[in-house]
């Protein structure tokens, strides 16, 4: 037996291939199935089954497209109301290929409908090996049970019993594969590894240290995370079935005068994904920058890009282009894509008016910190100590919160706004210039920079 973990970048997912002897069985696939047809074709070994953990709300499964192409059976928690063909499966229910016992546990919480897979390598042994946990349990961390609001209190309960009175009941040495890593808004803490066991979680994951259920549900309740947008349709996408890629819009190409007509009527929303340094310093006014070499760029885009219009991208490469079309459709905006001939080039060309984003040198910010009243240092970063600079007024609000709801701005301050490396710090920026804040400025070489001067 052999399994294989696919990550997902800018979803922060992981999806899997169990491989036996004779045949492939694929978990919780992502909308870009190429990875796992070339899986197969590389081994030789048809793809036979897809386990679906849950309806995920963050992305847009790849289960459609890949029953498509495979004929394989599509497997799924027996309650969840899929709209399409899938085999319904209920706790202890056994599927088996080869020398590969899979068992069903329902683990709710996350949602009302999640399965977790408990794999059994029988070449090796009669007991379990591994359990696919979807986003029952995470490196570190537990799924959030608030995607349901009216139900937040039933789902932590249940997640409760899910963990302690079911997976926690696995022996210690029983590999644990999530279905996200760091970087996905389906949990709070995620670690940045990838996998780990049972034995390590049971001791070291900080949600699982409660004396009893109550604290648990206390806990886990108290975290108030941002929901983003694109969580709000894309489990519903899941259940009802998503339109395959080959039918989406195709990409249109179009010139700098359509581009100008389009942006002087706002048809569109303008995504500008070139490294954040170059729109800082030159920029479509109204265009938001994800930087999409520096960010989880799938999970910002579907989190600010209406599904209403349009999306027109400026790039300064057509490789990168077709990387950022890859994960837009990830989430599900299937909306119609124009892409500016030549990127950036036409617009220089013609003489294009640009916006730019004031900036500031962190040794003249530091220097001039108490003599500047009217300045104020904004600190996007999430989780972390507020640390950059002890002679600068920091106001620290994360970036999630501030799409979320939008902060109070005063016009009458100068907000410079800073992240560890300047991406996310741009995009903030970009976000609050689109809603008519025109007093952001960016600090060269972000808070890195900053932190730096006080060694």
């Amino acid at each position: 037996m052999l399994i294989r973990a696919y990550f997902s970048e800018d979803i922060a997912h992981l999806s899997y291939t169990l491989i036996g002897k004779t045949q492939i069985f694929v978990i919780d696939p992502q909308r870009d199935i190429q990875i796992y047809l070339d899986e197969s074709q590389n081994r030789n070994l048809p793809v036979t089954g897809i386990l679906l953990t849950h309806p995920h709300a963050d992305f847009i499964s790849g289960h459609i497209e890949l029953q498509k192409k495979t004929k394989a059976k599509v497997y799924a928690h027996k309650d969840a109301p899929y709209q399409t063909k899938i085999e319904r499966i209920s706790e202890s229910d056994l599927l088996d290929f080869d020398h590969i016992k899979i068992e069903v546990l329902e683990t709710p919480g996350h949602t009302p409908f999640c399965n977790s897979f408990v794999i059994t390598d029988l070449s090796r042994g009669g007991k379990p090996v591994s359990v696919f946990t979807g986003d029952a349990l995470f490196v570190g961390d537990v799924g959030r049970p608030d995607l349901f609001p009216n139900l937040k209190e039933e789902l932590a309960d249940l997640l409760y019993h899910s963990l302690f009175d079911k997976l926690l009941l696995l022996e210690d040495y029983v590999e644990v594969y999530p279905a996200h890593a760091s970087g996905s808004l389906c949990g709070k803490n995620l670690s940045e590894k990838r996998s780990t066991t049972i034995g390590y979680e049971r001791r070291y994951n900080k949600r699982l240290q409660v004396e009893n259920k109550e604290e648990f549900i206390n806990n886990i309740l108290e975290d108030d995370l941002p929901v983003p947008e694109h969580f709000k349709y894309c489990a519903s996408v899941n259940l009802k079935g998503a339109e395959l890629v080959e039918r989406l819009p195709e990409t249109k190409k179009i010139d700098y005068k359509k581009f100008t007509r389009y942006h002087k009527e706002k048809k569109c929303n303008i995504l500008d994904i070139r490294p954040h340094t170059e729109w800082i310093n030159f920029h479509v006014p109204d265009s938001l920058s994800i930087d999409i070499d520096c960010l989880a760029f799938a999970n910002y885009a579907g989190w600010l890009l209406s599904a209403d219009k349009p999306i027109l991208i400026v790039h300064s490469d057509l490789e990168q282009v077709d990387k950022a079309i890859k994960s837009l459709r990830k989430i599900g905006i299937d909306q119609q894509i124009y892409i500016l001939e030549q990127g950036i080039k036409t617009l220089v060309f013609n003489g294009f008016k640009f916006n730019q984003t004031q900036q500031f040198l962190p040794e003249y910010l530091v220097r001039k910190a108490k003599k500047l009243n009217n300045l104020i240092v904004l600190d996007v970063r999430s989780g972390v100590e507020n640390n950059l600079c002890p002679d600068v007024e920091v106001l620290q609000i994360p970036a999630s919160s501030i799409f979320h709801k939008q902060p109070f701005m005063d016009s009458d301050m100068t907000y410079v706004v800073v992240c560890e490396k300047g991406a996310l710090a741009t995009l903030v920026i970009s976000y609050l210039e689109k809603l008519g804040h025109n007093n952001m400025a960016f600090l060269l070489g972000s808070g890195r920079a900053l932190r730096n001067l006080q060694k």
